[in-house]
């Protein structure tokens, strides 16, 4: 099961005091140190260890790694964009799942992701620097915002407009009006690239679930 995943074999050869720990279920959990040796222009070095968990559930990558990190380093104080359960925010469902579909390799989805968020919270907290790489607002707000930018629209109407045209068929859905309001059939309107791009990338059924979600919120 380790080596059917793209790239834990670098990660494990990079993190040399990550263990993996045998698990009830069909999970590989990994556990130990890492060391984040990051900086950013104009920021200083941050070389210091954290110990975390990780669990890659057995359908990767159609489901995303879970971090945790279990020195109390990172308070979980509500500041930090860890959830109720101690698991890490490191992006919305969204922009994790775009990622893995396009890049599989465990190794390139940690230095892209924990990565920078590991350097930007050991920012705030060694020398009070606020997240410097950004941050979306939690929960279904944030990837709203998220999806406003991606999507090039305007409100909350437009992007669930969007997501309602990517649950459809290509063809049915650009017979439809745009979700951008240019009062053009989408096939008309550039609007239609960026929902193309991702339509290439995730599934009808990923964009339906996320579409009943948000508009529940």
């Amino acid at each position: 099961m380790v080596n059917s995943i793209h790239g834990l074999d670098i990660f494990l050869h990079n993190n040399h005091l990550m263990r993996v720990t045998p698990v009830s279920d069909s999970s590989i959990f990994i556990e130990g140190s890492v060391k984040i040796y990051h900086e950013a222009e104009g920021y200083p070095v941050i070389n210091q260890k954290l110990e975390i968990s990780v669990k890659i559930p057995p359908d990767y990558p159609r489901n995303p790694p879970i971090f945790r990190e279990l020195g109390g380093v990172i308070p979980n104080d509500g500041n930090f964009h860890i959830n109720p359960d101690g698991t890490i925010c490191l992006g919305s469902p969204f922009s994790l799942m775009a990622q893995l579909q396009m890049d599989n390799c465990f190794n390139n989805f940690f230095e892209i992701f924990f990565i920078p968020y590991a350097y930007a919270c050991l920012l705030k907290i060694n020398h009070k620097i606020d997240f410097i790489f950004g941050e979306l607002r939690h929960g279904s707000a944030g990837e709203i915002d998220e999806l406003k930018e991606l999507f090039k629209v305007d409100d909350v109407h437009q992007v669930l407009e969007c997501l309602k045209a990517l649950t459809l068929k290509k063809r049915v859905a650009n017979k439809r009006l745009c979700p951008c309001g240019c009062s053009k059939k989408l096939s008309q309107c550039k609007t239609k690239n960026y929902l193309n791009r991702y339509r290439s990338l995730l599934s009808r059924k990923f964009f339906s679930k996320t579409w009943t979600r948000l508009s529940k919120s």
